[in-house]
């Protein structure tokens, strides 16, 4: 059984390559665009991780982290463009497990995605090794 996680960004176009990243690592997706509607959507879907923004409409990532956080025990992932230590500092103190800065590597990410859920489902090992791109020489 594949696991799913929950992208929750309010950039089409982050979500977009987030997603396609995940799927070709063999996870499921589902995907928000707040924190708002992040919560509607793990409620519905009850994700395996939750990487989320924190500066979104609605609700930020704080909040959200927060609000998961007295919800349940899912493994919650921070991937934005705020990396001081202030803000690495408050998205721990909120309940985050990972804090990552855009841009993030591909393969950085994955790993992180992996580690995240082989710790918090142990019976489940890693599924996935880092996906590489090749390029259409390569794949011949």
């Amino acid at each position: 059984m594949s696991q799913t996680v929950l992208i929750v960004e309010d950039e089409y176009i982050t979500r977009d390559i987030l997603t396609t990243w995940l799927e070709e690592a063999g996870y499921n997706t589902c995907s928000a665009a707040n924190g708002l509607e992040a919560l509607l959507e793990a409620r519905e879907k009850s994700p395996d991780l939750v990487v989320a923004d924190i500066m979104m409409p609605q609700m930020d990532g704080y909040e959200l982290c927060k609000m998961m956080r007295q919800l349940s025990s899912t493994p919650f992932m921070f991937l934005t463009g705020f990396g001081s230590e202030n803000h690495k500092r408050q998205g721990f103190r909120m309940g985050a497990n990972e804090f990552l800065v855009k841009p993030v590597d591909m393969d950085v990410f994955l790993q992180r995605v992996s580690e995240l859920l082989s710790k918090s489902y142990p019976s489940s090992p890693p599924t996935i090794e880092p996906f590489r791109r090749t390029s259409p020489e390569e794949a011949e």
